[in-house]
């Protein structure tokens, strides 16, 4: 789990810097699902 939970972090920042790149409405949007995802879990 420890470990998944830094591969979610990895993957976080990857999409941070894409969004930021091309739309920062979209990374807004995939944060919020990703974050919801997360809670679910």
């Amino acid at each position: 789990m420890k470990v998944r939970r830094k591969n979610i972090l990895y993957i976080l920042i990857l999409i941070f810097l894409f969004g930021f790149l091309s739309n920062y409405d979209k990374l807004k949007e995939s944060f919020i699902k990703i974050l919801n995802y997360l809670s679910w879990n």
